[in-house]
């Protein structure tokens, strides 16, 4: 499955207007005050704030995962009173999910590859809403990612450019792309904010053609080696557009993992090292047999 192809940005326009603007001038240009409606999993909403990485409260056990295909996913919509969500499949089709509280489960699917859930509220002339990307597995759906991604879905928001691939995810360290759109458009000049559960924060303004790009803090307080023994933490990205007759607001969350590079790079240390001292000895044996030869 190829993935969507788009001219490769440089972060260092964006960082230097934020630093021309001045943390204040930025913060003043995301208006809204209000709580920001996003979709996440409920470990991640019961740890916000906390850097307890173990994906669940203090005593107590981690949800299990259901492992069978297609099964559904539970969630939960914060900050979502009156929102209606849909739950969108890779062919575009939708069906509306039914909220308990703010929890919900998304409905089984019947094919893979990546789903949308989207969350959609308006009151007076404010429209809010909210998008979280899901990988679902079941009989191949012979759907591009791209396809969902590039479908407006909702008037503003924030597009994955492009979504991590199956066996892929957003990784922390690493430089991701994202298209601010409104109604199917680009849209230059938006400040867009990336806020992770662990408490940082980095801010952005999207390009001529919409685009931005963040780094992912590296922002986990206990790294273990292996990534089955890092759970992921959470991050979500804010924008706010307003037109002549609407204020506009949108939010992208996803799960993102720790740097592989902190126990990669110490390996590959150690194994340097370890060749180092084999290649050093077997040199080192040639030249003491060299000098007895010559003693003899």
């Amino acid at each position: 499955m190829k993935a969507a192809q788009h001219k490769q940005l440089s972060p260092l326009p964006a960082i230097l207007l934020c630093s021309f603007l001045g943390a204040t001038g930025m913060v003043n240009a995301i208006a809204s005050t209000t709580p920001k409606m996003t979709i996440t999993k409920p470990s991640a909403t019961a740890n916000s704030g906390h850097q307890n990485h173990g994906g669940h409260q203090p005593g107590t056990q981690p949800q299990p995962r259901s492992r069978r295909r297609g099964a559904g996913k539970q969630l939960i919509l914060k900050n979502g009173e009156g929102a209606v969500v849909k739950f969108w499949a890779p062919d575009l089709s939708t069906q509306e999910v039914t909220l308990e509280g703010n929890r919900f489960t998304t409905p089984k699917s019947a094919v893979d590859n990546y789903h949308a859930l989207v969350a959609e509220r308006q009151s007076g002339d404010m429209k809010q809403a909210a998008i979280r990307y899901a990988y679902m597995r079941s009989r191949p759906s012979k759907e591009s990612p791209s396809k969902l991604a590039a479908a407006q879905k909702t008037a503003f928001e924030i597009e994955p450019a492009p979504i991590p691939r199956e066996h892929h995810r957003y990784m922390a360290n690493k430089v991701w792309e994202f298209i601010i759109r409104f109604k199917g458009k680009p849209l230059s000049g938006i400040p867009v904010v990336l806020e992770t559960n662990q408490g940082s924060r980095v801010e952005a303004i999207s390009n001529d053609t919409g685009f931005v790009q963040f780094i992912i803090p590296d922002d986990f307080s206990e790294v273990k080696p292996g990534r089955r023994k890092n759970p992921p933490a959470e991050f979500s990205i804010f924008a706010e557009y307003k037109t002549e007759s609407a204020q506009y607001e949108t939010t992208l969350s996803a799960a993102y993992y720790v740097d592989p590079g902190h126990w990669k790079s110490k390996g590959l240390g150690a194994a340097v090292a370890g060749l180092g001292l084999v290649v050093g000895g077997f040199i080192g044996g040639i030249g003491r047999g060299n000098k007895r030869g010559n003693k003899q």
